[in-house]
């Protein structure tokens, strides 16, 4: 078997924080055990980290709360104190594949939680 056919296995698994759970789907062959205790460690940057996560999961179910700009009947923005009154907005997805997004968006608990989490899913299926 050559290495590229095992990398193109995805596994889901859900990922917990607290009550809340993000369902992510992962390509276990996309790392090594290096880079795995690498990521784990207090040495790996924040971009590393990110780019771990990009590079092993393929999809994750993770929102964010937009906020926009609340409007009059004729388009205009509502203002208050000078500045627009925000309203909220929905949920918007967070794409994994855009690094920008994971940084700005994702908190290092979530990048944190769900490498932990792949790593014991893997040592579960190891034994």
């Amino acid at each position: 078997m050559r290495i590229e056919e095992a990398v193109a296995e995805a596994k889901d698994l859900d990922v917990k924080f607290g009550q809340a759970v993000l369902h992510i789907r992962y390509r276990p062959a996309n790392y090594t055990i290096a880079e795995m205790e690498a990521a784990e460690s207090d040495k790996t940057s924040p971009a590393r980290l990110v780019k771990l996560i990009q590079d092993m999961v393929v999809a994750w179910d993770l929102t964010r709360a937009e906020t926009v700009p609340a409007l009059h009947e004729n388009g205009e923005p509502v203002i208050v104190d000078g500045e627009p009154l925000m309203v909220d907005g929905g949920e918007v997805p967070i794409d994994v594949g855009d690094a920008e997004q994971v940084r700005t968006y994702v908190t290092s608990t979530i990048i944190s939680g769900i490498v932990k989490a792949i790593r014991e899913d893997q040592q579960a299926g190891e034994a």
